[in-house]
């Protein structure tokens, strides 16, 4: 008989392949592998720069981060071991808990190029260096892969790493990266991150950089939507709070703590026996209106159905595909077609699900867009997901909400619903409820409602606080009966108060918005703008004293003359206040004093236009204005200043025989925008450079200091205005204005 012998596994060289760039299709997957490596090295910073990518052929991958780094026994023994994952041995190192452990992430760098340079230092070691040619493994695939050479040498230093850190190079890469593909990145590692800052290391950055779109960006004012060079941040969900319905999950070992809210306003929460066996989860899903979807693309520079839905986080990083566009792993609209009004589908949802800790049972599949295994837990979740949070939301939208409602408040309609949804909501039918909690603002606002119906709404919340033996919500009810009862006695007594001050209630808000109109003119009012006028006639007086001493000399100097320049633009800007206060008086009504005071100019400018301005036209010509949706510019402004600005841009526009004027208010991060445009015989090519400067003129008779007094007057706003002659259908002014 023949002595037995053991045998082994060889490994191919052409596993490389099926490690790496058939396993990781995605070039931004690949990307985010990479930065996850970075975050489980305990880095607090991860740049991911891009050089040359102009030109294919010297195009690099740089990915830098300052983690612990690796020794060269780390390189040896870890990073070159094929699947070997330090993860499996040790869930958490720096307080954080491993984003990956798969020990195939390092191949993600031959889908992104065929050439990489690892350079590493681990505190109190040397700086490492190994190059790997990618290419060589697919040459013979009857080579072993321990038979591929991996070249190392010990450097000096690396001008990336300080004290440690690790720096992949990635060149002869395998895609283009142009602009567009460097903006879908910024946007997919946004995706990456959860937008639950609790949840991922505070202290952890990415930055993504590219030196040959540094000139492009600046192009886009820093616009965090369209630039390249930036901080990559998450802050999709802070758009919506106030916007539209959310509802969260706290998925605990026992219990299951359900809230809802609308439109920022708790309605109800709800603590459930957990059966579902999984444990450490958090749900947040938001139903998009038509509101928060227009507030989405305003805010996010991209529309909601583009973004993607509900998306799957596992310690604070993204598992893929979960939440692409298109992607529906929930069956949500299948589920909708089959329900029609009754369900929700992907276009309606946004949300995301975190898995915490180590999340036994649920495992991501080695390609890294294939989601999670299909595990017993994975059900679990699902049906969690539907039936428990997704449902009430639902239940709330139908019975509660009008479809497609906008309103950013609680409609009374809404309100008069919610008092039946809340005497239904915990009816028996679900033995797993434990607690039933209502937002005590909610049923005071029902106490405002007739007494009829906030009666049988006590009664019935009552009866439930019975059945569920439920002493707290009995009592809290009970009391809030007795409460309703006394006010009620009160607000009866109150009655003929309440209408004396109805008066007073209107001044009030028309003091609030100091453009709306008014009935009359009060003797204060009046006493403001006498106090305006003559103000406005010392000034006056003073340059007309000025002028006449130069006069009056025999020799003038240039500084004489700009002196007198000076003086005379004094006294032209005080005379336009002294004739936009007449306006004011005739047509405005406002009880507003004449110093700097604190607004939202965006409303400012609107009304002024509508109210004072158009207002005040004799003629036909009325100015349209548009307005982005959901912006506010809080601002110290001189009113009267303000309203010369577009007094002048208008009346040079009708003096251009303008037959339309449009003023279109937009906001890009710190900074407002107003475009003044028309379709008068616009300005010449030989003018333009010369149309704000002092004394400029191209009309017979003209002064040419309305334009120089508008440049002023927005220099004082922190502001700048330009001609745009890349228009060449209308005459357009723009104005952009800093907090």
């Amino acid at each position: 008989m023949m002595k037995q012998k053991d045998l082994h596994f060889k490994v191919s060289s052409g596993l490389k392949n099926l490690i790496g760039r058939e396993l990781i299709t995605d070039q931004y997957i690949a990307i985010f592998e990479l930065v996850k490596n970075g975050y489980d090295a305990g880095a607090s910073k991860v740049d991911v720069i891009f050089e040359n990518t102009k030109t294919i052929d010297d195009a690099k991958i740089r990915i830098v981060d300052n983690g612990s780094g690796m020794s060269l026994d780390d390189i040896n023994n870890k990073w070159l071991f094929v699947a070997f994952s330090e993860k499996n041995i040790k869930k958490v190192d720096n307080g954080r808990t491993y984003a990956g452990a798969k020990g195939v992430g390092r191949f993600s760098c031959d889908r992104l190029g065929s050439k990489l340079i690892l350079t590493t230092k681990k505190k109190g070691y040397p700086t490492e260096k190994i190059i790997i040619e990618w290419d060589k493994f697919e040459e013979d695939t009857e080579k072993l892969m321990m038979e591929i050479q991996v070249q190392h040498e010990t450097v000096k230093d690396c001008e990336y790493i300080k004290e440690s850190g690790t720096v992949l190079e990635i060149s002869n890469l395998h895609d283009v990266w142009d602009r567009n593909s460097l903006i879908h990145l910024k946007r997919s590692l946004e995706k990456l991150i959860d937008p639950n800052q609790n949840i991922v290391d505070k202290n952890f950055n990415i930055e993504l950089k590219a030196e040959d779109e540094i000139a492009e960006d600046l192009l886009k004012n820093n616009d965090y939507n369209k630039i390249v060079n930036t901080n990559i941040k998450n802050t999709v969900f802070e758009t919506l709070v106030k916007k539209t319905i959310k509802i969260n999950a706290e998925v605990k070992r026992d219990i299951i703590e359900i809230q809802l809210a609308d439109r920022d306003t708790r309605i109800y929460s709800i603590k459930l026996s957990n059966t579902y066996e999984i444990d450490n989860i958090s749900i947040e899903i938001y139903f998009l209106n038509e509101l928060a979807k227009r507030n989405f693309k305003a805010k996010m520079g991209i529309s909601c159905k583009d973004y993607g839905s509900i998306f799957m986080y596992r310690n604070g990083f993204r598992v893929y595909p979960f939440g692409e566009p298109g992607d529906d792993q929930f069956g949500l609209d299948q589920r909708k077609n089959q329900g029609f009004k009754r369900y929700l589908g992907t276009r309606e949802l946004l949300g995301r699900i975190e898995i915490k800790g180590d999340g036994i049972g649920f495992k991501e599949t080695t390609s890294r867009d294939g989601g999670f295994i299909k595990t017993k837990e994975y059900d679990n979740l699902k049906n969690l997901v539907i039936y428990e949070v997704l449902r009430r939301l639902e239940t709330y939208i139908v019975e509660v909400i009008e479809w497609g409602v906008d309103s950013e408040v609680l409609e009374d309609n809404s309100i008069n619903n919610i008092q039946k949804y809340l005497s239904k909501i915990s009816n028996g039918k679900n033995k797993n409820i434990i607690e039933v909690d209502y937002d005590n603002d909610i049923l005071k606002e029902l106490e405002k409602r007739s007494s009829k119906s906030i009666n049988k709404s006590i009664k019935d919340i009552k009866e439930i606080a019975i059945e569920r033996e439920d002493k707290t919500l009995y009592q809290k009810v009970d009391s809030l009966g007795k409460e309703f009862e006394e006010k009620k006695k009160e607000i009866e007594s109150k009655d003929e108060i309440i209408e004396n001050k109805t008066e007073e209630i209107e001044q009030v808000k028309a003091q609030k918005y100091f453009l709306t109109n008014t009935i009359g003119k009060d003797v204060k009012e009046f006493m403001v703008l006498q106090h305006q006028i003559a103000r406005c006639c010392d000034t006056i007086e003073k340059g007309t004293n000025k002028i006449t001493e130069i006069l009056r000399k025999e020799n003038i100097s240039k500084e004489d003359i700009e002196r007198a320049k000076k003086a005379i633009a004094s006294i032209g800007k005080e005379n336009e206040i002294i004739l936009m206060a007449s306006d004011t008086i005739t047509n405005a009504n406002y009880n507003s004093e004449f110093k700097k005071i604190k607004v939202d100019l965006v409303q400012y400018i609107a009304e002024y236009i509508e109210n004072v301005y158009n207002a005040s036209q004799s003629h036909r010509q009325i100015v349209k204005v548009e307005v982005e949706d959901n912006i506010e510019f809080i601002k110290e402004i001189s009113p009267l200043e303000v309203s010369i600005i577009f007094n002048n841009l208008f009346s040079n526009a009708i003096k251009a025989n303008a037959t339309r004027i449009k003023v279109i208010i937009t906001k890009n991060n710190t900074q407002l925008y107003i475009r003044v445009l028309d379709n008068g015989i616009g300005i010449k090519e030989k003018d333009k450079d010369y149309i704000f400067d002092f004394g400029y003129t191209t009309r017979f008779k003209g002064t040419g200091l309305g334009l120089y007094h508008t440049k002023e007057i927005i220099k004082e706003l922190n502001g700048e205005i330009y001609y745009n002659d890349e228009n060449r259908n209308e005459t357009e002014f723009v104005i952009k204005v800093g907090q």
